[in-house]
């Protein structure tokens, strides 16, 4: 399910023109995927999470989130974080292709 979600979710995305511009926001997608898990690990809740800017249009993304257990320590939120934003900068970069 999450796979087709994931799927679903880059190909409406965009579908820029140029590779450097498929880089970049990958990139992009990258850090909005970092950010999202950021607040996840803080313990923002699902709903307030839905309504915030970032969220609009990466509806995916954040159910993934939500999906992953939350950290108790800072050194742990901080790898979930990272993890979380390679695992989709990757999707994304597989999705190019």
């Amino acid at each position: 399910m999450r796979i087709l979600i994931l799927a679903v979710f880059f190909s409406i995305l965009t579908t820029p023109i140029y590779a450097d511009d498929k880089r970049d926001n990958c990139t992009e997608v990258g850090e909005i995927a970092a950010s999202i898990m950021k607040a996840r690990q803080a313990g923002m809740s699902l709903d307030k999470m839905m309504q915030l800017p970032n969220s609009v249009g990466n509806e995916a993304i954040v159910i993934i989130a939500y999906d992953k257990q939350r950290q108790s320590t800072e050194l742990m939120q901080n790898r979930s974080v990272n993890q979380f934003r390679e695992d989709i900068l990757s999707t994304c970069e597989k999705n190019k292709i």
